[in-house]
């Protein structure tokens, strides 16, 4: 697992900046139900967030995109200051990326 997470980090940008689109699919509301998740045949993962009003997406996963969510969820609840504990116990953030070298 610790593998997996370390080589999707590897792949991700996370230094690019957030960009508002404005569009808002759930509305103004915050999804208020416990979302649901699946493992889909194939290796993929499907993730319900609903609201409500029962308006919501559903988000189809593959594992190298569950493990840059689960980062960015961890790292939020990380510096919310909540006191919530660690999403995926005993796995390490990733080594810092690999820079490429230049043979002389």
């Amino acid at each position: 697992m610790a593998f997996e997470h370390e080589r999707a980090q590897s792949k991700a940008e996370f230094n690019s900046p957030f960009r508002e689109t404005g569009k808002l699919p759930l509305g103004t509301d915050p999804a208020d139900r416990p979302a649901g998740f699946r493992n889909l045949e194939g290796g993929g993962f499907s993730v319900a967030l609903k609201n409500g009003d029962s308006k919501g997406i559903d988000l189809t996963l593959t594992s190298d995109l569950l493990h840059l969510v689960c980062k960015l969820l961890d790292d939020a609840a990380q510096k919310s200051g909540w006191d919530i504990p660690a999403l995926l116990q005993g796995v390490g953030d990733a080594a810092a990326p690999v820079t490429a070298y230049q043979l002389n």
